[in-house]
């Protein structure tokens, strides 16, 4: 990322309107947005887009969330991209399973976007002067 450009975040999630909301919020923070419908689209997109930035849902038809992770993961320019979870399932079981699969943080919607914007900012580390 050049400096002073807006960092890029991937929106994840195979419902249209969750998607619209998320770029929305996204936008109005500052941020380029690039969208997939599923985990395969998910990597195609990041492998063309380079974003600072996943948030994705965890249950989606094609490649779900998990298979998305170990997909994105499994690419060594995607080792240490921050990836945040989302999901309207069961809170305990599904924070676990994220975690485990290689997610960095956790989300349940409906969305809380005061969290979502504090996550965000930090994982892109836009409050901090970029390292000399």
């Amino acid at each position: 990322m050049e400096a002073g450009s807006k960092p890029t975040v991937l929106v994840v999630d195979d419902n249209a309107d969750t998607r619209v909301v998320v770029r929305w919020m996204l936008e109005r923070w500052g941020y380029n947005v690039v969208e997939a419908a599923d985990g395969r689209e998910a990597l195609e997109k990041a492998v063309e887009h380079r974003p600072q930035l996943v948030v994705m849902d965890l249950s989606m038809p094609i490649a779900d969330g998990y298979e998305a992770i170990r997909s994105i993961r499994a690419r060594e320019e995607f080792a240490s991209l921050p990836v945040i979870a989302v999901t309207a399932f069961d809170r305990a079981v599904s924070r676990e399973g994220a975690e485990a699969a290689g997610f960095d943080h956790y989300l349940s919607k409906p969305i809380d976007f005061k969290r979502l914007e504090v996550l965000v900012e930090k994982l892109t580390k836009r409050g901090r002067p970029p390292r000399a």
